[in-house]
């Protein structure tokens, strides 16, 4: 367990130290203007992402995980529904002519010939990371470069190289899986689409506490609100990419109560870890992320910080819930979430807010999903060994308090505070991965 996790953490956390460092460069290197349009084209990107995932990616995922010899048939069929309503999504440029965002549709068949999922299915977890490495790291590094040479050319280079970047390693995943990249899309294959509604609503959910409140909200708030907005989202979309991929590495192994715990005991240490350093160092951890000129405030970090560690412990709540087949149940509660973070994104327009009232808003929705997936799971012996698992690591949290007493508020005396925090709880914590350690 530990060392496929260190090999896929390697990947995962090379691609995203890269965003996040190629974020604080931009914040001060270019327009806020520019920084609102690149995170409303991120935004897009990954709302087409998402419907050509809705909830067929993981009932394919997880039929790939179970199916024996017949599972490169289930992954055909999965990819002609996806490139068939990718076509479908490319025909709507037309309207383009009234609304200029609805030209990025065309990106959407490249998007939808991407296979690389289906490597999760296969228990190539490690692969599937290295790809999902090169899809963020080239354009984060093209981003940079053109950032400090032609920045006029920034948006169109990072949207060319993001759709290269899909393409190239949607071929790859086919060569790696074996299977063909291009395939015959049918209307009829979107009956699929039917089939996985709910997990399409429970995926919609997931982009929508995130980046898709950016989108929503780039129609009520100004641009430098929704520039903040988007870097804080960005970090902390990161964040729970770091938790999904946690989940995706084990997902097969997720119907195991023990696994879970295991899955969740990990997660749990993460979020005390982003706790401390949003809470106790909130301009150390500000530092690193974004320049004052953009955001003189560093409690956007506390906000995410605090959504962030109450998500945690109930990592593996969500692929549990969808491997028992508690699809209806766990939509419904999503959809309740998005309509009350909507309507919350609304209100605090009206409130006059800041960059707080969109992220209060995940929050709120966040919240909510938690709730609702301990309401589904119905075993409080689940909720008592996350809470008693806190709890026990709760006291090491005292160190970085006296290291920021000594050393302030500093990104040194936070990563020095997290390096120590980090080795403790896992040292305390060792005989947690035993079993699994014997086995692996």
């Amino acid at each position: 367990m530990i060392k496929r996790l260190l090999i896929i953490g390697a990947f995962t956390g090379a691609a995203h130290l890269t965003t996040l460092i190629v974020l604080k460069i931009l914040t001060g290197a270019v327009t806020v203007s520019e920084i609102k349009t690149i995170g409303e084209l991120d935004s897009i990107f990954n709302l087409i992402i998402n419907i050509l995932a809705a909830g067929l990616l993981i009932s394919t995922i997880r039929e790939i995980a179970i199916a024996d010899n017949n599972w490169k048939q289930v992954y055909i069929e999965s990819q002609q529904a996806r490139l068939s309503l990718g076509i479908l999504l490319l025909c709507l440029c037309i309207f383009g002519v009234y609304i200029q965002s609805y030209f990025l549709l065309i990106a959407a068949p490249v998007f939808a010939l991407n296979g690389d999922y289906a490597l999760y299915g296969r228990r190539k977890a490690v692969l599937a990371s290295f790809l999902t490495f090169l899809r963020v790291f080239i354009p984060s590094v093209i981003l940079l470069f053109f950032s400090q040479y032609w920045s006029h050319l920034i948006i169109p280079a990072f949207a060319f190289t993001t759709l290269g970047m899909y393409f190239i390693t949607g071929i790859i995943a086919s060569k790696i899986l074996e299977v063909p990249y291009f395939i015959k899309p049918t209307l009829y294959s979107l009956k699929f689409y039917l089939k996985t509604i709910y997990g399409g609503l429970i995926s919609f959910g997931y982009y929508f506490l995130g980046l898709g409140v950016i989108v929503a909200g780039s129609f009520l708030f100004d641009e430098k609100i929704i520039a903040v907005s988007y870097v804080a989202a960005k970090v902390y979309i990161i964040y729970k990419g770091v938790l999904r991929i946690l989940n995706q590495a084990f997902f097969t192994d997720l119907k195991d109560t023990s696994m879970c715990d295991k899955v969740d005991y990990l997660a749990a240490l993460a979020g005390i870890i982003l706790l401390i350093a949003t809470t106790i160092f909130p301009n150390g951890f500000q530092q690193f992320f974004i320049s004052e000129k953009l955001s003189p405030n560093p409690y956007w970090g506390i906000l995410i910080g605090i959504t962030g560690f109450i998500i945690s412990p109930f990592t593996s709540f969500t692929s549990k819930a969808m491997l028992e087949k508690k699809d209806k149940a766990y939509a419904f509660i999503t959809v309740l979430a998005l309509c009350i973070s909507l309507t919350a994104c609304v209100l605090f327009y009206f409130l006059k807010t800041d960059e707080a009232g969109l992220l209060i808003s995940i929050g709120i929705g966040e919240l909510i999903c938690v709730i609702g997936l301990l309401r589904i799971s119905g075993n409080i012996d689940f909720i008592k060994k996350r809470v008693y698992f806190i709890l026990k690591n709760s006291p090491i949290a005292l160190i970085p308090f006296i290291i920021r007493y000594f050393g302030g508020d500093t990104r040194i005396a936070m990563t020095v505070s997290l390096i120590v925090f980090g080795v403790l709880a896992l040292l305390l914590n060792r005989n947690a991965f035993k079993i699994e350690l014997k086995h692996k």
